[in-house]
């Protein structure tokens, strides 16, 4: 049993992130598809190099210098994986065609104007709300930017648990839409809920729960639009709820 967790949780590192973990042995769909139960625990994990990044920049005389840094080493430490989604995501649903158009139009490689202008705004609004941080590690800058990554990768397991896959065909999200189930998403959730009290008390309480209500109006968008989750909806969620954890920690995280 814990040999099965710690290697899904090897796997959950494998595929969120660029760093090379050693190949995973006698990994099958399902231990790929559970892994995503991690996510917070990577996203984490994820934060704690960006915060060590911005201790290390946050000294440049130019701060939003110092902010881009940051972004940079997020979109190189996430391989944009979830930026991609994103990207197709917007070219699909803001292209006003059919449903099955849609998701023909998400699952083309290319990327499309909507899709630049999505990826355009979602940088600039990370670099405009990290520029926003305390300078220095303070406990403010510290717990915004560990626990960022942990809201966007909460998004994920969550959307996944609660939603029904939206192609008729093979997708890379299929296996985690299909094989995930709204009892993985309360675990996630709630490795989520912990993580968010242990670094941040009661408003990190607060900022979960605003993390979650953004998946929920993520979940019930993309059912709307598109009749359920696909992977590229998936990376949309991640994205988007970071951008909502940084304004409502601006809001509320004393500053």
């Amino acid at each position: 049993m814990i040999s099965r967790e710690f290697r899904r949780l090897r796997v959950a590192f494998s595929f969120l992130t660029t760093i090379p973990f050693p190949y995973v042995k006698n990994c099958d769909e399902k231990d790929q598809a559970k892994s995503l139960i991690y996510a917070p625990v990577v996203g984490l994990f994820m934060g704690g190099l960006l915060l060590l990044l911005w201790a290390g920049v946050s000294y440049f005389p130019v701060k939003p210098v110092a902010a881009a840094i940051v972004v940079l080493g997020y979109v190189l430490l996430s391989g944009g994986l979830h930026l991609d989604g994103l990207a197709d995501s917007c070219d699909g649903v803001f292209s006003n065609r059919s449903r099955e158009r849609m998701l023909e139009i998400m699952k083309d490689s290319r990327i499309g104007t909507n899709g630049v202008i999505a990826l355009v705004l979602i940088l600039l609004l990370y670099w405009i709300l990290i520029s926003a941080l305390p300078l220095y590690a303070t406990i403010q800058s510290a717990a915004a930017l560990l626990l960022m990554p942990v809201a966007g990768r909460t998004g994920s397991i969550v959307a996944s648990g609660l939603s029904k896959y939206a192609r008729k065909t093979e997708g890379l999200g299929k296996n985690f839409v299909e094989l995930l189930t709204a009892k993985d998403a309360i675990v996630g959730g709630a490795i989520s809920l912990a993580i968010f009290s242990l670094v941040y008390g009661w408003r990190g309480m607060v900022l979960f729960l605003i993390t979650l209500l953004s998946t929920l109006g993520g979940v019930l968008y993309f059912k709307h639009k598109l009749g359920g989750a696909t992977g590229d909806t998936l990376g949309a969620i991640c994205e988007m709820n970071q951008v909502v954890f940084l304004i409502g920690f601006i809001i509320i995280g004393g500053m």
